[in-house]
């Protein structure tokens, strides 16, 4: 039996091939966007009415106002995923958005910060692709999306900052 060199590497082809019928990796990418901002938003809604002992009004109000970015991102998204005439995905709370109530708020903080990484990089992926298609006001808008991500970073990490380490006993 004789098998040409050029067989393996057709097969290597064939299997990396995308499926077809997929859907597009940019619409992937701005739904689970769209998700995770719900989650963020919720996240630091609840964070902000917390009663820890050091959790000061202006902690309270700053958490608040960056789940009220996170908002407008989320009718941003929307507005984009309309744009694609695609519907945004719904039901984020079965991923489970909030931690357990005995998380700190620490803890929270850390992990909200996490998630705004993920985000910009996400939305930094997103805008890449968007720009590969063709479509530059998108690239744009998502780009935009990603510098508020950072800087929603850069507050947590001042709220973080500015949290009394020691909490004082009960």
């Amino acid at each position: 039996m004789n098998i040409s060199v050029r067989e393996p590497q057709d097969d290597t082809i064939v299997r990396m091939a995308p499926e077809p019928g997929g859907e597009a990796e940019l619409c992937v990418e701005l739904k689970d966007a769209y998700l995770e901002e719900k989650i963020l938003s919720q996240q630091l809604e609840a964070l902000s009415g917390s009663m820890e002992a050091g959790w000061d009004h202006p902690h309270a109000d700053r958490v608040s106002s960056l789940a009220t970015d996170d908002g407008a991102h989320i009718r941003t998204l929307s507005a984009i995923l309309a744009e694609l005439n695609i519907s945004p995905p719904e039901r984020p709370e079965t991923v489970h958005p909030l931690p357990p109530k005995r998380s700190g708020v620490r803890t929270i903080l850390q992990a909200s910060m996490d998630s705004k990484k993920a985000l910009e990089i996400r939305y930094i992926r997103a805008a890449s692709l968007a720009a590969v298609e063709g479509r530059r006001a998108l690239a744009s808008w998502l780009e935009g999306l990603a510098d508020e991500e950072a800087r929603g970073r850069r507050d947590l990490l001042q709220v973080l900052s500015r949290f009394p380490a020691n909490q004082p006993e009960d």
